[in-house]
């Protein structure tokens, strides 16, 4: 019985890293020919504004929009890399403080059981959102 469920994981995880491959094989061609259409259409761009602004002119002018078009990205990946400003240990209080309101609050308003979930969702959403502006 062992052997068979052994058996049964390996394939799973044979099958599941051969479709990670093919798909990574994918993304990796799909990138090769997004980088020759990018270099084809530089190449077009040189051609087109030869003729108007010369030769160097244009060439610093394409080298200047990737450099623009670089540090963008390079930017939005410092942004991206920086770990947010939210603690996880009070996000965690939230949530285990909310049950234990919800289940005080039931017991000492019996009338308010069915609106105050509803409240006190609304609260959590709201003091979430008061926390991230800080």
């Amino acid at each position: 019985m062992l052997a068979a469920i052994t058996a049964l994981a390996g394939a799973e995880i044979r099958d599941y890293a051969q479709r990670n491959v093919r798909a990574a094989m994918l993304v990796a061609l799909g990138a090769v020919f997004a980088v020759a259409a990018a270099g084809y259409g530089l190449s077009a761009l040189s051609v087109w504004l030869t003729p108007i602004y010369g030769e160097i002119t244009t060439r610093l002018m394409i080298a200047g929009g990737l450099l623009f078009v670089a540090v963008i990205a390079l930017i939005a990946a410092m942004v991206a890399r920086r770990p947010s400003r939210r603690q996880p240990m009070q996000d965690a209080a939230a949530l285990i403080g909310a049950p234990a309101a919800l289940e005080l609050a039931k017991s000492l308003v019996p009338s308010l059981g069915k609106t105050l979930p509803v409240a006190l969702v609304a609260g959590v959403v709201v003091g979430r959102a008061l926390a991230s502006r800080k």
